[in-house]
């Protein structure tokens, strides 16, 4: 990268002027090449940082550059389209800690990412391009479906099986925690140690892991309970997705009873409509739009039982 001294002369009316020159704009100190290669950069470059020491700049002359580029890229959304998927990420921008991406729930394209996670920011947002969304991909968060519902008409929100699964899993955590605390200090830290044999599907765990599993279970009645449910939930839900549509009329039933035990009852019953009654479809690999979220569906239809 090459400095250049731009000379400046004074006139004798008493007026100072800069030279003119073709490759540098008027109060620029950058060439038009250096901001072109700069803009490349930063859309191939791993970090502004990194962009910026390469360039001999600072990094948030980077991101100006890339701001700059930016806007002139985005094509403004006037309509979201009837499934559309919506989560958070950390950002830290000067708007917030969290950013909030849409994407095409069908074709999983991003199509916008809004400035911060608040209610008021979501629901402004859906209610002047969502008039014809229909189905709404998100994870269990109590405040971004109360602006989703507070936002749309009647929108199905799906829950991903990972999101609702996981409860499953912490809870059984919980479970073992508790009871391991009353152990001894080896039997406590080796508990703590092989907790993966909990969690990790019982037809792939090795002899050495089977033997580690039977004798904790043998330990606790109660944790030998919390496991066993786990592994009904589990095996159900296999068989659910291999046995297709015909299953989807039980889930209802098998959730409800599962969770009614010990898990997730709190997150469980808000997702539960408190208006109208409910279904709770999982997603099948079936012709139905169900196929096109891989999860649970929280549905707002009437339920025919």
């Amino acid at each position: 990268m090459y400095s250049i001294a731009k000379r400046r002369y004074a006139c004798a009316c008493g007026k100072k002027f800069a030279e003119k020159n073709s490759f540098i704009k008027r109060y620029q100190r950058f060439s038009g090449e250096w901001n072109q290669a700069v803009k490349i950069r930063t859309i191939k470059g791993k970090t502004f940082k990194e962009t910026a020491e390469i360039y001999g700049t600072s990094s948030s002359t980077i991101v100006r550059r890339f701001d700059q580029l930016s806007i002139s890229e985005i094509i403004e959304v006037r309509e979201l389209p009837k499934v559309f998927a919506i989560d958070e990420y950390k950002g830290d921008t000067r708007e917030g800690k969290y950013q909030l991406i849409i994407a095409d729930g069908i074709t999983k394209e991003p199509i916008v990412i809004l400035p911060n996670r608040y209610k008021k920011t979501i629901k402004n947002y859906l209610q002047q391009h969502g008039a014809k969304v229909e189905v709404v991909i998100m994870d269990m968060s109590p405040a971004l479906k109360a602006a989703v519902i507070g936002a749309l008409v009647k929108p199905v929100i799906v829950a991903d099986r990972f999101h609702f699964v996981r409860y499953m899993y912490w809870e059984l955590d919980k479970v073992r925690r508790r009871i391991q605390a009353t152990w001894n200090d080896y039997e406590r830290k080796k508990c703590k140690k092989m907790r993966y044999v909990f969690h990790r599907n019982s037809k792939k765990l090795t002899q050495e892991d089977r033997w580690y599993l039977d004798r904790y279970l043998s330990m606790s009645s109660e944790l030998k309970e919390a496991y066993e449910l786990k592994e009904t939930f589990n095996n159900w839900f296999v068989q659910a997705k291999e046995n297709g549509p015909d299953w989807i009329h039980i889930l209802r039933i098998v959730v409800v009873t599962f969770c009614s035990v010990k898990y997730g009852v709190s997150t469980i019953d808000y997702f539960n409509d408190p208006v109208c009654n409910q279904n709770v479809f999982i997603c099948l690999e079936c012709n139905d739009i169900t196929c096109l979220v891989s999860g649970f569906i929280y549905s707002r239809l009437n339920c025919d039982d």
